[in-house]
């Protein structure tokens, strides 16, 4: 689950990276000031009389900023990548390791029940036994009871 959650953060990182690239690329295109019933309306359409407005230029300083932020944040991203792929690793050989100990155990298991019936060879017969004594006894309670009981007579009416 936590994977999920990281891989869901880098790919909202990698959304907000892109939009701001589109943003940077759409702020460099030029616009158009245009007069609309007396009022002034900025668009990337051409209308009629309008005026092209240049795009504000970054700053020698606000380029550099800007490449900084955006090769910290490529670092930081490939930082992610390399923990989330290694915990999806790990996480990967730990669930190796555990099946392989199921199977070791169930294996073993297995073989001591084989070792434990191939020591007793007359224990089956000796189940059966056991299993015969429970309805034998049963079979004497019932009769005994059948023996036991009290047969009423019919009532007379007066």
């Amino acid at each position: 689950m936590n994977l999920k959650k990281r891989a869901a953060m880098l790919a909202q990182l990698a959304l907000a990276s892109a939009a701001l690239a589109a943003v940077s690329a759409v702020s460099a295109q030029t616009a158009f000031r245009c007069e609309v019933d007396g009022k002034t309306v900025y668009s990337e359409a051409q209308c009629k009389n309008a005026k092209a407005v240049a795009p504000t230029q970054e700053s020698a300083e606000q380029k550099a900023r800007t490449d900084s932020a955006n090769a910290k944040m490529q670092s930081d991203n490939a930082a992610v990548d390399k923990r989330i792929d290694k915990r999806a690793s790990d996480e990967a050989k730990a669930r190796a390791a555990e099946r392989k100990a199921a199977r070791a155990s169930a294996g073993r298991a297995k073989a001591e029940g084989k070792r434990k019936s191939a020591k007793s060879p007359s224990s089956k017969s000796g189940s059966a036994k056991a299993a015969k004594a429970p309805k034998a006894a049963k079979k004497n309670a019932s009769k005994q009871k059948r023996d036991n009981r009290v047969v009423s007579s019919p009532k007379t009416s007066p």
